[in-house]
């Protein structure tokens, strides 16, 4: 039985151990997202730090450059060495989040309460392949170049007539499944691959434009394993529009210099 590393999951936004620099009034450390609780860890010289140290004591305050709630950390005594390594593990909010960029959910391999890296069989992973070989840019994986489409390229094209873009999205989806058959073809010469997931046959591709904002295209994709059973999936597409162009990225916020604002500028 094949299986595939599981990669989407809810996002923590989580920041582990970033790196931070001591401000010039010796006390106060920045992050460079603005945390989200008072559940921070601080670490100085690799060395984890309780909020209650006689000689490292700090408190989580309202950092007055940030206007939305952000905070600093500020040491009760000024930091006398220079050479400290000071590191900072805290939750973000969704919007600050750089692991799902206000998403949600984050694309990465996770780990289970013991320690073994999550993975997929059957339907989970038929699931998971179909949404890979269905929305991976053409050019993103120069080691698979057989996993590709262009919905993103028949989206930001001009357009002239949205049910001719549907129907090229549509093909290029279809095309990409007859891919993942193929493979899975190849695959059984080698190794075992169960009826529950292998691609039996896509029983429809529904790829609609949204009627408020043309920029965006919802895909529904329903496919039938070996099996018998369906597998259903959703995604929605958006392509950036001359609003992002005017207004930078629409995940700043007050205070962080990380994400260009009103026209680009931080």
């Amino acid at each position: 039985m094949s299986f595939g590393v599981a990669l989407e999951h809810i996002c923590p936004h989580l920041v582990v151990q970033e790196r931070l620099e001591l401000e010039t009034d010796k006390r106060s450390l920045r992050p460079k997202r603005p945390p989200a609780n008072a559940a921070v860890k601080l670490y100085v010289n690799g060395f984890f730090i309780d909020q209650d140290n006689t000689e490292w004591g700090y408190d989580l305050i309202k950092d007055p450059q940030r206007i939305y709630g952000g905070k600093k950390v500020y040491f009760r005594k000024k930091v006398k060495s220079q050479i400290n390594l000071f590191e900072l593990t805290y939750y973000t909010t969704a919007s600050n989040c750089r692991r799902c960029s206000g998403l949600r959910i984050e694309q990465d391999f996770y780990f289970n309460p013991l320690g073994r890296v999550v993975v997929l069989e059957n339907e989970q992973k038929l699931l998971q392949d179909l949404q890979k070989f269905t929305f991976t840019e053409k050019g993103s994986n120069i080691f698979h170049l057989y996993i590709v489409t262009k919905i993103l390229e028949s989206i930001g094209s001009k357009l002239v007539d949205s049910s001719f873009t549907e129907l090229t999205i549509t093909q290029e989806i279809i095309e990409s499944l007859q891919n993942l058959k193929d493979l899975q073809i190849q695959q059984e010469a080698l190794q075992i691959v169960t009826d529950r997931e292998f691609l039996y046959r896509v029983a429809s591709v529904e790829v609609n434009q949204n009627e408020i904002d043309p920029s965006i295209f919802t895909v529904l994709v329903t496919a039938v394993n070996r099996a018998g059973e369906t597998a259903t999936f959703q995604q929605d597409f958006h392509i950036p529009g001359p609003e992002n162009l005017l207004y930078g990225d629409p995940r700043a916020v007050e205070g962080d210099t990380d994400y260009l604002g009103l026209y680009g500028t931080p």
